[in-house]
Parts: C-alpha cells; structure tokens; sequence
C-alpha cells in the first residue's frame, strides 16, 4: 500500500475521494491486524532469545505503535503533518532486532 497516495486521496478530496480513502483506510486497518498476528508470532519466539529478544519485543511494540498513531492521523481532519520517517526508522529498528534475534536462535 502506498501511504502517499493515501494522504493524496484524503487531502485532495476529488470525486469519490471518500469512498478511496474508505477502502485504503480498510487496508491500513488489514494490514494493522496481520501485524498483530506477527508480533503474536514474535513473542512465541523471542522467549528463547535471551540476549536479544526483549530489544525485539520494544521495538515491535514500537512500531506498531508508529502505525496505529499513522491510522489515528488519516482518520482526523486537522491538516497537521505526520513524520513518516519515524516509521521508517522504527520500521529498521525493528528489522536490525529481528536480524539479531534470527541469529541468535539459529546459532550463529
């Protein structure tokens, strides 16, 4: 899903900007439910990743924190502006933790 397009189609507001925005906003809120299921997986795992698995358990819980504030943002109407670069550097956060945790519970 392209967030720019998201943000495009809400402020623009054209012909059936409404219904647009409704069905990406239906993704976002698909997309915010598959990670809940990822970070349920997460947590199974980093039980057994002792040096590493609580930093990757923070920064899920960050990011998905990220995204929930960027969905609590599209369903607003004031125009203030979101930082989308605090998902993307929650977004590699996360990924440098989990490339670690990996890493660990493989052993290497």
């Amino acid at each position: 899903m392209n967030i720019d397009i998201f943000v495009q189609i809400k402020n623009e507001k054209l012909n059936g900007w409404k219904e647009k925005s409704d069905v990406k906003h239906s993704e976002v809120t698909s997309y915010i439910n598959q990670i809940k299921l990822y970070e349920w997986e997460i947590k199974k795992y980093i039980q057994f990743a002792s040096k590493n698995g609580e930093d990757l358990g923070k920064t899920s819980s960050h990011l998905f924190g990220q995204l929930k504030d960027f969905i609590a943002y599209c369903n607003k109407t004031s125009g203030a502006p979101f930082n989308l670069e605090d998902i993307r550097t929650a977004q590699f956060n996360y990924n440098e933790a989990a490339r670690k945790v990996h890493s660990e519970l493989m052993g290497t």
